[in-house]
C-alpha cells in the first residue's frame, strides 16, 4: 500500500501497537484503511503497481504469518477497536464474530476435507492466533511496548495521537 504522507499524519499516522514486531503481530494497514474511508477519503486500488512480497520459505515461516494474521485482525478489532467508541465497537466485535464464523469455519472444512490442500496447521495457527488476541490484551502489551520505544527514542519523531471517527 502507498498513503499520501500529510493525510495519514492528520488521521493520526499508523498505530505504532498494531504493527509487525509487536505482540499483536500487524494488521495497522488494515485499521489505517478502515480510518481513511470513516474519516470521508477514497481508497483507490492501483492493479498496475507493482509490489514486491518476499514469500515464506518455510512452514514454520508460514505457519507464523499464518498466526500473524489472527493475532493482527482480532487485535485491530478487539483491541484498537475499543478506542472508536461503543457504536463502532460493537461493530467491531459484530465483524470479529462474523469472520470468526464464516472464515475461521470455512478453513476448518477445507482442512477437514482436502487436508493435503488446506495443511491443518495452517489452519489452527490462525485460529490460535485470533483466540489469543480475542481479549484484547495484546493490543495493550503492544501500546506498552510502543510507549517504551517512544520513551527510550525521544529523539524520534511522533504522529499526532491517533484519530478515530465516530460515525
Amino acid at each position: 500500500m502507498a498513503v499520501l504522507r500529510e493525510p495519514a499524519l492528520a488521521l493520526g499516522g499508523f498505530d505504532p501497537a498494531l504493527d509487525v514486531g509487536t505482540p499483536t503481530g500487524g494488521a495497522g494497514d488494515l485499521e489505517m484503511f478502515f480510518r481513511v474511508v470513516a474519516a470521508g477519503h477514497t481508497l483507490v486500488y492501483e492493479p498496475s503497481a507493482v509490489v514486491l512480497h518476499r514469500h515464506r520459505t518455510t512452514m514454520a515461516a508460514l505457519h507464523r504469518q499464518r498466526r500473524g494474521d489472527g493475532t493482527g485482525s482480532y487485535s485491530w478489532w478487539l483491541g484498537a477497536g475499543r478506542r472508536y467508541g461503543p457504536r463502532l465497537y460493537a461493530g467491531l466485535r459484530r465483524q470479529a464474530l462474523s469472520w470468526a464464523v464464516t472464515h475461521h469455519g470455512r478453513n476448518l472444512a477445507r482442512t477437514l476435507l482436502y487436508p493435503e490442500l488446506w495443511p491443518p496447521g495452517l489452519t489452527w495457527a490462525e485460529a490460535r492466533g485470533a483466540a489469543r488476541a480475542a481479549t484484547g490484551g495484546l493490543y495493550r502489551a503492544a501500546l506498552a511496548q510502543a510507549a517504551d520505544q517512544a520513551t527510550a527514542h525521544p529523539e524520534e519523531p511522533t504522529a499526532p495521537p491517533l484519530v478515530h471517527p465516530q460515525v
